[in-house]
This record gives structure tokens, C-alpha cells and sequence, in this order.
């Protein structure tokens, strides 16, 4: 893909079942009810720049979608996304991005 200045770049979106060298967590923020985890976002951000040597910048789907704090549907929506982006990927459907028609995800030109 290329962005608005004719460089290239590519988006990664996790799925469950990825490699276990890639299962590390952090802990984001603690209260007095729960820790909060996160982390395979940043740690998978991190590698892909070591490993390229270009610049990663980490966007958490579920706050990028609808704006403010992600609600239990964006968290959802995002998983969908993610999901059926790597099938996408694994059917070798590239050139093509994740949408929602009604309630059904599906891919658009």
C-alpha cells in the first residue's frame, strides 16, 4: 500500500492463534479493581521495526474506529476486522479492505 506521499507501508492486524513467541503481555494500567492487559499490539509493533529497521507506529483498532473510548461493540467490531482481514491475508485476497454491509463483514475493492 502506499500512502499520501507515494511511500509504502502495510497494516498488520493480529488474530488469535498467532505464534506464542508473540503472547507477551504488559500490564497498561492497574486500579483498584483489575489490571488492565494489552500488549501484542506494541510487542508485535516493536519486532516488525527491529526487524525492518522502518518506523512502527501502533494504532488500537478499537479507538480508531468510531472515536473516544472504545465501547464493548468497537472492541468487537475491531476483533471482526482483524479476523477477517488475516483471512483475507491467508486467501491471498490482497489489494482489498475489510468493511460492514448490514451485519455481515465483508471485503471491498
Amino acid at each position: 500500500m502506499l500512502d499520501f506521499r507515494g511511500n509504502s507501508f502495510i497494516g498488520v492486524a493480529p488474530k488469535a492463534g498467532i505464534p506464542s513467541i508473540f503472547r507477551e503481555r504488559s500490564v497498561l494500567s492497574m486500579s483498584s479493581d483489575s489490571i488492565r492487559l494489552g500488549g501484542i499490539e506494541f510487542v508485535l509493533g516493536d519486532e516488525i521495526e527491529k526487524i525492518t529497521g522502518l518506523e512502527t507506529r501502533t494504532v488500537v483498532m478499537g479507538n480508531l474506529l468510531r472515536g473516544g473510548p472504545p465501547t464493548p461493540f468497537d472492541r468487537i467490531l475491531a476483533t471482526g476486522f482483524g479476523t477477517k482481514a488475516v483471512d483475507m491475508i491467508v486467501d491471498r485476497g490482497f489489494g482489498y479492505m475489510v468493511g460492514v454491509k448490514r451485519i455481515h463483514l465483508l471485503k471491498f475493492l
